[in-house]
C-alpha cells in the first residue's frame, strides 16, 4: 500500500471521528454535552427498533439504518444547526443545499439515498429516521431536565409536537397504530 493511500485513509477516518468532538445544542445552556456521534448512535438504535416493530423488509431496514448513520454527516462541514433554524423558510433551501454539498464531498456513495429521503421519494425511510431522530432529542432533553437544566422546555415542546406528528405519519404510511410503548 502506498503512503498516499494510507494518508488519505487516515484523513478520511479522522474526518468521521470529528463527529465525536462536534457538540450538539452548542448554542444552548447544557449540563451534559452530547456529541453528534452519540446522537447518531441513538438515532440508529431507535431506527433499528422501529424497523423491527414496523416489520419492514430488509431493504427498508438497511436503507433506514444507512440514512440514520449518515443523516448528520454534513455537520462535519457545517456544524450543528438546530432544527428550528433549519426549518425557517428563508434558510431551509440554503441549509439543505449546504448539507447536500457537504455529503457529496464526504460520502458521495450515499448521496442518492440522502437525496431520495430529503426529496420525499423514500418517505418510509425518511419518516422512520425522523421519528428516531426526534426520540433521540426527547431522550437528551429528558436527561438534561433530570440533571436540573430548565432551559430546554421549548425544545421539549417542539420535540413532542414533532413526535406526535411523526407518529400519525407512521400510522398512515405503515397502516399501524403506534404509541410510545413501541420501544418496549
Amino acid at each position: 500500500m502506498n503512503t498516499d493511500a494510507v494518508e488519505t485513509l487516515e484523513d478520511k477516518l479522522q474526518e468521521f471521528y470529528e463527529l465525536k468532538n462536534l457538540t450538539r445544542y452548542n448554542q444552548r445552556v447544557r449540563i451534559k454535552d452530547e456529541s453528534v456521534a452519540e446522537h447518531s448512535y441513538f438515532v440508529s438504535l431507535f431506527t433499528l427498533l422501529l424497523c423491527r416493530k414496523l416489520k419492514v423488509g430488509t431493504k427498508t431496514t438497511q436503507d433506514s439504518l444507512a440514512y440514520a448513520l449518515i443523516h448528520d454527516i454534513p455537520e462535519i462541514e457545517i456544524s450543528d444547526i438546530p432544527h428550528p433554524v433549519k426549518s425557517l423558510n428563508a434558510l431551509r433551501k440554503i441549509v439543505g443545499r449546504l448539507e447536500r454539498d457537504a455529503l457529496e464531498m464526504i460520502l458521495p456513495d450515499f448521496l442518492q439515498l440522502y437525496e431520495n429521503c430529503e426529496s420525499g421519494q423514500d418517505e418510509k425511510v425518511k419518516t422512520i429516521v425522523d421519528l428516531a431522530d426526534v426520540l433521540s432529542v426527547i431522550q437528551y432533553v429528558s436527561l438534561e431536565q433530570k440533571l436540573g437544566n430548565t432551559t430546554l422546555s421549548d425544545i421539549e415542546e417542539q420535540s413532542y409536537d414533532r413526535y406526535q406528528d411523526l407518529l400519525e405519519k407512521v400510522e398512515k404510511i405503515f397502516k399501524v397504530e403506534l404509541d410510545w410503548s413501541w420501544i418496549l
